[in-house]
């Protein structure tokens, strides 16, 4: 048979020399196997970069306390007295800061009230 000649169809297996044939398989082999290489570092570094991150976040790890908080509140006039009181975090610094102005600012509002009361007048006189 001509090897010149195009088929039309017809089923022709090429005649290749069996050195050629070791030689393509040969390579066929060797990047199989550096692809697999290649494929157990990718997933070895994907694991070692897992890690390092959860080394790395688990520094930020907040650690919580139980902190106990006494507010003490007057509802003169029949009010209502509602406290949402509870999970203090970040902002415990800031709350307690408040919480010792509005205890200032008591304070400041019972010193006049005692400085201006007129003394009982005397029974009698």
């Amino acid at each position: 048979m001509d090897n010149n000649k195009q088929c039309d169809g017809c089923q022709v297996s090429a005649n290749v020399p069996y050195a050629a044939f070791e030689a393509v398989s040969a390579r066929a082999e060797r990047n199989i196997r550096r692809l697999a290489l290649i494929i157990v570092f990718l997933i070895l570094a994907l694991i070692g970069s897992n890690i390092a991150w959860l080394c790395y976040e688990s520094q930020f790890e907040d650690v919580t306390s139980q902190t106990e908080q006494t507010v003490t509140q007057d509802t003169a006039g029949g009010g209502d007295n509602n406290f949402v009181g509870g999970d203090m975090g970040w902002h415990d610094k800031r709350l307690k800061q408040e919480l010792s102005r509005a205890e200032e600012c008591e304070r400041q509002a019972e010193i006049p009230a005692t400085k201006n009361a007129r003394p009982a007048k005397a029974a009698g006189g």
